[in-house]
């Protein structure tokens, strides 16, 4: 459940509904009714649970645990302090914001057509670019590197199992060094400038320094560069797009509002 249950507390004031109530009311606190109407909202704000005996009375359990907190609250006069004022009229400015923002986006929804004209234009940008499949052997001496590179050359060395007995980057070391696909620049810079510049598969001839060492790499393979499936990601493209439009609704209004700093 979403909201805070405080159980060990309730056995001796938990009341069910009974015939001594009304039927609009399933229990009462110190005198305070606990409307059906409340307790319907409780239960309905139980996500993914079915609504048995048992999470009915948690429901009504909670009910009752905030009701007596409420009024304990309001005898000590908490609600008149002026540090809950502050806080109860930023939260109602936190209220009033948000309900602002869903509204304009319910007025300016985004259409199943503008996702797809993005996700067209962003996969057109993608295929311009290169993907590699690349692995390596990282250690920390040039001359252990280029030693390394002349026995791969020669064939007298695995690269997997080299890269397993010799890499220092463990991560990837158990895996012969694979580093799957992926575009040039997540690399460091040094290793994806020597992957970028690689125009065909193969071993690269000289090991590449970076600040974590000497890079015996390999490519593997070159192509290009993969888009997700529209139906993967057109529930996050749309609330990256409204995220967009919410943040230009809000430069725009910023933009005619007569505004002094001083």
């Amino acid at each position: 459940m979403k909201r805070l249950l405080i159980t060990a507390l309730l056995s001796s004031m938990t009341v069910l509904a009974n015939a001594q109530l009304p039927q609009e009311v399933v229990a009462t606190v110190n005198g305070q009714s606990i409307s059906n109407a409340e307790f319907q909202n409780t239960l309905t704000s139980i996500i993914g649970q079915e609504k048995t005996a048992e999470i009915q009375q948690a429901a009504l359990n909670e009910l009752i645990t905030r009701r007596v907190l409420l009024q304990e609250a309001n005898k000590l006069k908490l609600n008149e302090k002026e540090e809950f004022i502050k806080q109860v009229e930023q939260a109602k400015d936190e209220l009033l914001i948000n309900a602002l923002l869903r509204d304009w986006v319910s007025k300016n929804p985004i259409s199943d057509e503008e996702v797809k004209k993005v996700y067209d234009e962003l996969v057109a940008e993608l295929v311009k670019q290169k993907e590699y499949d690349v692995r390596h052997i990282l250690v920390k001496d040039e001359t252990e590197a280029k030693n390394i590179i002349t026995r791969l050359k020669n064939k007298k060395a695995s690269f997997e199992e080299t890269a397993k007995k010799s890499s220092i980057d463990a991560p990837t070391a158990q895996n012969g060094g694979s580093l799957g696909w992926s575009v040039a620049n997540r690399y460091l810079p040094e290793f994806a400038k020597a992957v970028a510049e690689s125009d065909k598969t193969g071993l690269i001839a000289a090991p590449v320094k970076t600040n974590a060492g000497y890079h015996i790499i390999e490519v593997l393979g070159i192509r290009p560069r993969q888009a997700a499936d529209f139906d993967s990601i057109k529930l996050r493209l749309r609330e990256q797009m409204t995220a967009q439009k919410i943040t230009q609704y809000v430069n725009d209004l910023r933009s005619k509002a007569k505004i002094e700093t001083k």
